[in-house]
């Protein structure tokens, strides 16, 4: 309902009062949706060590110009420095960072370098994306496989971060509908 508050002794303020609910099923917490996505047919997040933090910008452009004009820039940018790379299933995305799952060899890989050139291709998205992300955390599951999140990093191009978070948040919340959708 609405009501007037009263801020303090001079002034009142237009205010809702709200009920609070007699139960909860499930809230949103964080600032971007979480889709999880673990069994699902999105393909694998591609992973590769970056050696060279400067050397990711131009191939940044390069893929907010091919998925805004359908063209890759010419000449095509070099690409950025990096190891060999693996591959491995997605258990969760959203609009700051991923869950992977990675094997006891690609868990060292990542606590030596932190930082990834990661390629995600997501259905339903012309082209793939890239970015940089950085390893943060691993959740101890079982002993095989761990889930390892990552988190996007863009203090090296901020102009990125907006391109990335609309192209994510608008592909997770076409995700999340399609999962509801199933559910019923």
């Amino acid at each position: 309902a609405a009501v007037r508050f009263q801020l303090n002794a001079e002034k009142w303020v237009p205010a809702l009062r709200l009920a609070c609910p007699s139960q909860v099923e499930s809230a949103q917490r964080r600032a971007f949706f979480r889709v999880h996505l673990l069994g699902s047919d999105v393909p694998d997040v591609t992973c590769w060590p970056l050696l060279d933090l400067s050397t990711v910008m131009d191939s940044e452009i390069a893929n907010e110009q091919l998925h805004r004009d359908g063209i890759l820039p010419s000449p095509r940018p070099l690409s950025p420095v990096t190891d060999p790379p693996f591959t491995a299933p997605f258990n969760d995305l959203s609009g700051n960072g991923l869950s992977i799952l990675v094997d006891n060899e690609q868990l060292t890989l990542l606590q030596q370098n932190p930082l990834l050139w990661i390629k995600l291709d997501l259905p339903n998205l012309p082209y793939p994306l890239f970015m940089v992300a950085r390893f943060i955390r691993q959740q101890p599951d079982a002993v095989e496989h761990r889930a390892v999140g990552l988190t996007y990093q863009f203090r090296h191009h901020r102009s990125h971060e907006s391109f990335i978070n609309d192209q994510i948040c608008r592909w997770a919340a076409a995700e999340q509908r399609r999962q509801l959708q199933r559910q019923r």
